[in-house]
């Protein structure tokens, strides 16, 4: 996938996998059904937009993300996390504050 731009915030799971495809997941767990262009998650991930446009079509294939309505021109999704998500979050929210307070 494309390059993260310097400065690129790390929450629970793009700490824990360092993946774009984690950042894109974790927006969607800030943002909820709220729905979101390209652009305006390449913006809040602070991941190029060719890397946003992959990671979402790679999440579409699994069914977390659909496309909604255009903006404009842009193509708006929606994310369709599940709560499953959810326990997993907060156990690598969990682990990623140990570890800080160990240090």
């Amino acid at each position: 996938m494309g390059r993260i731009r310097p400065n690129a915030f790390d929450g629970p799971l793009s700490s824990l996998f360092r993946d774009p495809v984690a950042r894109v997941l974790e927006e969607a767990r800030i943002v909820g059904n709220m729905e979101q262009t390209v652009s305006m998650l390449s913006e809040s991930t602070k991941l190029d937009y060719k890397t946003v446009k992959s990671a979402l079509q790679h999440l579409k294939k699994f069914g977390y993300v659909s496309e909604t309505r255009k903006i404009g021109n842009a193509q708006a999704y929606r994310f369709n996390v599940e709560n499953e998500l959810h326990p997993l979050l907060d156990c690598v929210a969990e682990l990623q504050h140990s570890k800080r307070t160990r240090h």
